[in-house]
């Protein structure tokens, strides 16, 4: 027995492997990262899109922000709607036709009361929100 108790202080203890590290990532990881984060470069690129196709309406409010007369106001929208709709369709119109153009193009915005008033007046508080309303909302047919 003497022998057996001697040939067992001889042993080492038992030795685990080393825990895998994560890195470098096995190509089953790699793909479903990359399928994890996909749809979240696609939700980024077509909000980036947005932003960009709606450049010419930021720019509008501005320029709305800037105008002193009826006149102005009416440029404005003029300007901003010859980006969003086809040249051929806005670029003619005027008076009643305009005025109807604006009302149909961006549900509850009332625009038509600017006929009242002389081309050189100061523009009213309640008519400015209404024409950056139209800028921000109306529906925009023209290629972005």
């Amino acid at each position: 027995m003497e022998s057996a108790a001697h040939s067992l202080s001889h042993l080492r203890d038992i030795s685990l492997p080393e825990i895998p590290g994560l890195w470098p990532l096995t190509p089953g990881l790699w793909l479903l990262c990359i399928l994890l984060l996909l749809p979240l470069f696609n939700q980024a690129n077509t909000r980036m899109r947005q932003y960009r196709c709606n450049a010419y309406r930021r720019i509008g409010v501005q320029l709305l922000k800037n105008a002193t007369s009826i006149d102005d106001l009416q440029i404005v929208l003029k300007r901003v709607a010859l980006v969003a709709y086809p040249r051929h369709i806005v670029a003619s119109l005027y008076g009643p036709g305009w005025f109807e153009f604006l009302e149909n193009t961006a549900h509850d915005v009332s625009l038509s009361e600017l006929q009242s008033y002389p081309a050189k007046s100061p523009i009213p508080q309640h008519l400015r929100k209404e024409a950056t309303r139209w800028i921000r909302h109306h529906q925009s047919e023209g290629t972005h």
